[in-house]
């Protein structure tokens, strides 16, 4: 799907291509507009909207010239996944979108603190090291080695 969007990673659909709202538009309204071309660009108001059906019978056609669908229920899931996957998407949208009262700098600065937050929140996957308490938790070893400290580390060295 990401090569079907023409992204690598979940953030660049922030900086992506952005479907033309005239376009959608005439396509919603119409249903007889161009539709959804290379590079597909979902209709980010509208999820559940005929722009993102089409995207889907799109996305359905280049998915089963690459691998096959034996069931229909097989067909069921993987619409299914497409439109969560758009829907996951969306949400990356429309956290990295510049709000009224702010300049690209300031949502740059909001969406990277977000990141930090969400990152230090998460659970550490391993227990290596971490034998009587042996290891700190990943807050606390956050908390000990921000930036400040680690300047003061390099000057000392």
């Amino acid at each position: 799907m990401n090569r079907f969007l023409g992204i690598t990673q979940d953030v660049d659909v922030i900086n992506g291509n952005q479907a033309d709202e005239n376009d959608v538009a005439a396509f919603e309204n119409e249903e007889s507009g161009p539709g959804p071309t290379a590079p597909y660009c979902p209709d980010w108001s509208n999820i559940k909207g005929p722009w993102n059906h089409a995207l889907l019978i799109l996305f359905m056609e280049e998915y089963v010239k690459e691998y096959t669908v034996k069931e229909e229920e097989d067909q069921d899931d993987i619409c299914k996944m497409f439109m969560d996957r758009l829907s996951r998407l969306r949400k990356k949208v429309r956290q990295g979108m510049v709000r009224p009262d702010e300049t690209q700098a300031q949502m740059t600065t909001r969406y990277l603190a977000n990141h930090r937050r969400l990152l230090l929140m998460q659970r550490r996957n391993t227990r290596r090291n971490e034998v009587n308490g042996f290891f700190p938790s990943l807050i606390n070893s956050a908390h000990r080695f921000d930036d400040s400290s680690r300047d003061s580390i390099l000057e000392v060295g």
